[in-house]
């Protein structure tokens, strides 16, 4: 391979590498703008857009890979002392700016379409302790970016406040972080991991059940008329509600399984029963 050409790759790997660290280092993950006065929701947020994470993902890729290019094909001339500072300390300081830039960045976690052919996401915004949930309705995307409504929010840090669900048969066994479902009354429901739903989104009447509220909703929330469940969840339903403390977060709540004494499931309404029977034993 002659000088000429050489450099001139090195050059086209220069320009990719400070382009893609460029991009790591100062594209937001994610933004927000800002609900009218008088929101009384958790999030003050009227819209979430995040960065597509093929994208941000793909960026990193291509800056290391150039980088390391960078190094190989410049090693032995002018160009080596620069090559090295391109690539080491610049594919370092990308990083460490992104990181700081985008401390708490906004996430898909889990996506669905629902029954009126919009996608819903759960998103997530986390930062040590802190920690931010949402049910979003999309509004755009393109290649780069997904644009999402809120449609309402709540904490995932302490104090939490959730419900213990049962899921239908075929749910993440292990702690599969965010998880959606669509129940056939179309009520979306916001999964954390396991069975533990934070936030419920009525598709239909437009209502969101977050912290407090969602305490309320019925263990059997995504269970239908022949919907086969999970009985891990079973399992955990029956030990919190035998062996937990009667109104705190998971605990089922009596009203709501008084209600399924009526499903038309004929093995939720066993297991009503038997809830109902720990209950009321406390």
């Amino acid at each position: 391979m002659t000088i000429v050409r050489r450099k001139t790759i090195v050059m086209t790997l220069w320009a990719v590498a400070l382009f893609s660290m460029a991009f790591v280092a100062f594209m937001p993950r994610s933004w927000v703008t800002e609900a009218p006065s008088g929101h009384a929701g958790f999030l003050p947020y009227e819209t979430i857009t995040v960065l597509n994470p093929l994208v941000g993902r793909g960026m990193y890729w291509i800056a290391v890979a150039s980088a390391v290019g960078l190094l190989l094909a410049g090693w032995k001339l002018w160009t080596a002392p620069l090559a090295v500072r391109v690539a080491v300390l610049g594919c370092a300081a990308s990083l460490l700016v992104g990181g700081i830039l985008n401390l708490a960045p906004w996430t898909i976690q889990a996506q669905l379409t629902g029954p009126d052919g919009h996608v819903y996401y759960f998103m997530d915004s986390s930062f040590l302790q802190g920690q931010s949930l949402a049910l979003t309705r999309r509004t755009g995307t393109t290649g780069l970016w997904h644009m999402a409504e809120v449609l309402g929010g709540t904490n995932g840090d302490s104090p939490r406040s959730w419900a213990s669900v049962v899921r239908p048969q075929g749910a993440p066994r292990e702690h599969d972080y965010g998880q959606l479902y669509m129940t056939d009354d179309a009520q979306l429901v916001g999964i954390r991991y396991e069975n533990h739903c934070y936030m419920v989104y009525n598709v239909t009447r437009g209502i969101f059940l977050g912290h407090g509220d969602v305490e309320e909703v019925s263990p059997f929330l995504c269970i239908g008329a022949n919907t086969r469940m999970h009985q891990p969840d079973i399992d955990r339903l029956m030990n919190i509600a035998s062996e937990g403390t009667p109104g705190t977060a998971g605990y089922p709540r009596e009203r709501a399984v008084l209600e399924d004494l009526e499903h038309p499931n004929m093995r939720v309404r066993e297991l009503a029963r038997e809830v109902l029977g720990h209950i009321r034993s406390r």
